[in-house]
């Protein structure tokens, strides 16, 4: 069995093309996943009390994690100067806390030769509402809530 993904994001149709969802996400300007993502990260930084200070640390680790990987498309270091001066895409998010579109694909072949391999389990990193997040209960927790550990004694809903 063959089972893939694609997706031509920088060459094809663009994510955040107004056609692309319902008609009343688009009332409030949510034309793609920036403006939801923006949602989402407006809320986290209002309920913890983070700042602009702590989005620049995510874009710097990652950064960081990709400065060895001559394949990543974002290797460079970003100041804290230097992401304050990136443009908003939808506040709180900048063009840096924006991924590259690319397009790209992957495949797994699942064979049953010879007693092969079997699949013993699928994780996909999300939790009720991440495929309609304009339906989510708690929008901030709707990713990283059920795929890491549970800190500061937050758990999923």
């Amino acid at each position: 069995m063959l089972v893939y993904r694609a997706l031509n994001g920088r060459s094809g149709r663009r994510m955040n093309a107004v056609s692309t969802g319902p008609q009343e996400e688009f009332t409030y300007g949510m034309a793609g996943p920036i403006p939801m993502f923006a949602l989402a990260a407006t809320r986290y930084l209002h309920d913890t009390g983070l700042t602009a200070e702590h989005l620049h640390a995510v874009v710097d680790q990652s950064r960081r994690n990709g400065a060895g990987n001559p394949r990543a498309l974002r290797r460079e270091p970003l100041t804290l100067d230097g992401y304050l001066a990136r443009p908003y895409v939808c506040t709180p998010l900048r063009t840096a806390d924006c991924c590259q579109e690319t397009d790209g694909a992957c495949a797994l072949l699942v064979s049953g030769a010879l007693g092969g391999p079997r699949v013993r389990a699928v994780v996909r990193g999300g939790g009720p509402g991440c495929s309609a997040m304009d339906r989510a209960a708690d929008v901030t927790a709707i990713f990283s809530a059920y795929v890491a550990p549970p800190c500061c004694g937050r758990r999923p809903a």
